[in-house]
């Protein structure tokens, strides 16, 4: 499995239906930053904050859902509209929920991993203190926190890892509408096995295009503490469009490697029953 070849089809998928991926891709966006903003404004002491910041939650995965649902759709050529994906979302708002605990669930391990490095950090950092260690007072201390940050790194990695086990579970749930969530989280981890290689390397592929996207919004946010409003904005306009297409890509190449995955699972079976 080439990435090279998933990128290009995931752009052939895409010719003549970039802006609907696009205007998908940024409704979405407004609809959580909506959210946010609303979150942001109340008070600190209100009791109506955390209720926002629970419905951000609560909305992001039906969202995320429909809109891995669309863009299945635009892959292969059945009709979608730009706001169909928050009908599908919660439509299938218990289903998506239910795949995300049910991931959740085999994902404790390595939650609980990040959790126990973090603590250790902060443990560390509170014993020996910052200054401390920055003045060499705590030389034994700064190994330990060294050794912390990188049981957390090593943790982050762990989690990645197992975590892509379970990135082809709303896709399956498309092509399997019937099938329950236990069931397709463990789908999802059969599929991958000797694909989360290929998984890394498709995303690390876009790292380049990721720089180039961003950099246009730090000269955006450098122009704007110059008081270069215009330029800003300008700046600011062409880094949104720049992410949002590279939001666009990324999505597509996810569905072109889920096909692909799904077609090499079927010429395997095939191969085993003719033997």
């Amino acid at each position: 499995m080439i990435a090279t070849n998933i990128r290009k089809e995931a752009r052939e998928a895409l010719k003549g239906k970039w802006f609907k991926a696009i205007v998908m891709l940024f409704i979405e966006a407004v609809i959580i930053g909506i959210v946010v903003s609303l979150e942001e404004a109340i008070k600190d002491n209100s009791i109506i904050k955390p209720i926002f910041a629970i419905l951000e939650i609560i909305i992001q995965i039906p969202l995320t859902f429909g809109l891995i649902y669309s863009f299945i759709k635009l892959k292969r050529n059945e009709e979608v509209s730009y706001l169909d994906f928050v009908k599908i979302g919660f439509e299938n708002f218990s289903k998506s929920w239910a795949i995300f605990f049910r991931t959740l669930i085999k994902m404790v391990l390595p939650i609980v991993s990040i959790i126990v490095a973090l603590i250790l950090i902060g443990i560390m950092f509170a014993v020996g203190g910052v200054s401390g260690i920055a003045l060499g007072a705590g030389q034994q201390t700064l190994g330990i926190v060294i050794v912390a940050i990188a049981i957390y790194v090593a943790a982050i990695a762990y989690a990645i890892v197992i975590g892509f086990k379970y990135v082809l579970t709303t896709y399956i749930s498309y092509d399997n509408p019937d099938m329950i969530a236990k069931d397709i989280v463990e789908k999802s981890e059969e599929l991958m096995v000797g694909h989360r290689g290929d998984l890394f390397v498709l995303l690390l592929s876009f790292f380049g295009w990721a720089i180039l996207c961003y950099v246009p919004l730090a000269f955006a946010y450098t122009t704007l503490l110059m008081f270069m409003i215009p330029l800003a904005i300008i700046l600011g306009i062409c880094a949104t469009i720049g992410i949002l297409a590279l939001g666009v890509y990324v999505s597509m190449s996810r569905v072109c490697f889920y096909d692909e995955i799904l077609q090499l699972n079927s010429e395997k079976t095939t191969a085993e029953v003719q033997e």
